[in-house]
């Protein structure tokens, strides 16, 4: 079974032209910069009449919204709502499921490219900030703090403020997304798994915390 651009599974799938100007679109934006691309390169890309494309979005901006409601619809359904259902006995299962969770979302390539226009268009596009602001820094914060504070009233890690403690738990993290992003060429992944350095990460965070 897949899952298409605009969240609906078939089997079998046949690709529509809705998601092959979806797709089409997330690449050339990713490449050349979302000013930069016009609706008659996309429709040409894709292989259909320039008039063809408004038959399923209204615009430019409909289209990028379209790429930016897709983000976070794969950020909730694929990490943050299996984070929230599950009962975590340990810090360590959490942490674990995080990384694991977050690294198959992120080594994505469609993923992988919207990362790539949020970070070129984030300074402006006063829609794309708030959607970065959200997702991206309010919502993981809520959902490790709420995660750490049960965890800390189960008697299963010591106490502290666990919003500060989402705070630095997730700075990692958005620290090696910006890293990554500002040392990647057009052409380079921006998700790197650093294995070693997310052990020692997780090893001093449960030698803070856990219990």
């Amino acid at each position: 079974m897949t899952k298409s651009c605009n969240g609906d599974e078939s089997l079998p799938h046949r690709t529509s032209n809705k998601e092959l100007i979806f797709q089409t679109a997330v690449k050339l934006f990713a490449r050349e910069g979302y000013e930069n691309v016009t609706m008659r390169e996309i429709a040409k890309e894709v292989g259909i009449k320039a008039a063809s494309i408004y038959n399923h979005f209204a615009s430019k901006e409909d289209l990028l919204d379209s790429i930016f409601q897709y983000f976070r619809m794969m950020l909730e359904s694929d990490v943050f709502s299996p984070i929230r259902k599950t009962d975590y006995l340990k810090l360590d299962d959490f942490i674990d499921d995080n990384m694991r969770l977050s690294g198959e979302l992120f080594s994505r390539g469609i993923i992988m490219d919207i990362s790539r226009i949020v970070l070129r268009e984030q300074f402006r596009n006063e829609n794309i900030r708030q959607m970065l602001l959200s997702e991206l820094i309010r919502k993981p914060r809520e959902i490790y703090s709420k995660g750490f504070e049960k965890l800390m009233n189960e008697g299963k890690m010591r106490r502290a403020d666990p919003i500060l403690t989402a705070k630095e738990f997730h700075a990692y993290y958005i620290y090696r997304f910006y890293e990554i992003s500002l040392q990647a060429g057009l052409d380079e992944p921006l998700f790197i798994v650093d294995e070693d350095e997310e052990k020692k990460h997780k090893k001093q965070f449960i030698e803070q915390y856990g219990l």
